[in-house]
């Protein structure tokens, strides 16, 4: 969950506007499944981040709060 990204990009995974991250799950864009992608390394599996969820915080804080009030 590191929006900076660094383990995706270690195992090749560059962010693209069609690669699904938990971001995309967060938002409720797709589900965990399609966003999980096989690594070269056996039994690794990654779900990959991207510069988006820096602004998930502020995104769900304010979704919270309209719930609350």
């Amino acid at each position: 969950m590191d929006p900076q990204s660094n383990t995706g990009f270690g195992f090749g995974f560059y962010e693209t506007k069609d690669r699904l991250s938990i971001y995309d799950i967060f938002v409720e864009r797709c589900t965990i499944d399609n966003a999980i992608y096989p690594t070269q390394v056996p039994n690794l599996d990654i779900l990959p981040s991207n510069k988006d969820l820096i602004g998930f915080e502020i995104e769900f804080v304010s979704k919270t709060n309209e719930n609350i009030y």
